[in-house]
C-alpha cells in the first residue's frame, strides 16, 4: 500500500514538472512571438519612413518642377514676341508699299523708298533687314531720288522734300495707314491748303476712295474737294451768329 502511494506521488510530481515545463515553455514562445510581432512593427515602420520623401528631396522635386514652368512661360513669350514682331514687320511692309504707291501719284517727279531702321545698345542706327526682326526700338526714314535721272542718287531725311511735297507724303502716310487699319472717323483739317489745284483733286479722289471703309470728315474750301463729297456742310458767319447749312451731293 505505501509502495502504490509513493508511485502515485510520483506521478503527481512528475505531472507537475511536466505543467510548469510546459508553462515555461508557452511562455518563452509568447516572448518570441512577441519580439517578432514588435520587431515587424518596427519594420514596418522603417519602412513607411522609407517610402516619405525627405525634406530635401521635396525640395528639389518642387525647384525642378518651377523650373520647368518658368521656362514653358519664357518659351510662351519669345514665340508670342516672335509672332507680334513678325505682324508688325507685315503690317509695315503693307503701309509702305500702299505710301510709296500714292505718293508716286501725287508727286511723279520723285521716287520715294521707306526703310526700318532700327537702334542698338550702343546708340546707332542700323538697318533693318526683312528677313530679320527688329530686337530695339526702330524707326521709318525716308529717301527719295528724281525719276528722270537728273539726280539719280538717293537723299535722306525730309530736308530734300518742299514744303508742298512734305504734306502730300504726310497724306501718303496718313492714307495707307487708313487704308491698312480703318477708324471709324478720319478727320482731316484743310489737308489741301498747301497744295495746288490738281495734287488738291487727286486728294480728294483719295480721300473719297478711303470714304468706303471710314467716314471722312473733311474741312476745305478748295471746290475740288465740295464737287467730289457726298455731303456738304457750310458755315458762315452771319454777324454774332454762325449759319449752318447742309446739301447731298
Amino acid at each position: 500500500m505505501q509502495s502504490q502511494l509513493s508511485r502515485l506521488k510520483r506521478k503527481r510530481d512528475a505531472l507537475e514538472m511536466n505543467g510548469i515545463a510546459a508553462r515555461r515553455e508557452q511562455a518563452e514562445v509568447e516572448r518570441e512571438h512577441g519580439s517578432l510581432a514588435e520587431l515587424e512593427e518596427r519594420m514596418e515602420a522603417l519602412g513607411s519612413r522609407a517610402l516619405q520623401p525627405s525634406p530635401l528631396l521635396e525640395l528639389q522635386r518642387k525647384e525642378a518642377t518651377t523650373t520647368q514652368s518658368i521656362e514653358a512661360l519664357m518659351s510662351g513669350i519669345e514665340q508670342m514676341r516672335g509672332r507680334v514682331l513678325t505682324a508688325n514687320l507685315a503690317a509695315f511692309a503693307a503701309i509702305r508699299a500702299s505710301c510709296i504707291s500714292s505718293f508716286g501719284e501725287l508727286v511723279p517727279s520723285m521716287e520715294l523708298a521707306l526703310d526700318l531702321e532700327q537702334d542698338d545698345p550702343n546708340g546707332e542706327v542700323h538697318p533693318a533687314a526683312e528677313q530679320q526682326l527688329p530686337l530695339g526700338r526702330a524707326q521709318v526714314t525716308c529717301r527719295i531720288r528724281n525719276r528722270d535721272g537728273s539726280n539719280p542718287e538717293w537723299r535722306s531725311g525730309l530736308g530734300e522734300l518742299s514744303g508742298g511735297q512734305r504734306t502730300l507724303l504726310n497724306i501718303s502716310l496718313l492714307l495707307a495707314v487708313a487704308k491698312f487699319n480703318p477708324s471709324m472717323l478720319l478727320l482731316m483739317d484743310e489737308v489741301d491748303a498747301a497744295l495746288d489745284e490738281v495734287n488738291g483733286r487727286k486728294v480728294a479722289l483719295m480721300l473719297r476712295d478711303v470714304s468706303k471703309v471710314s467716314q471722312v470728315i473733311a474741312i476745305s474750301h478748295r471746290q475740288e474737294f465740295h464737287q467730289l463729297a457726298d455731303h456738304i456742310v457750310s458755315l458762315a458767319k452771319r454777324g454774332d451768329f454762325t449759319a449752318v447749312g447742309s446739301a447731298v451731293q
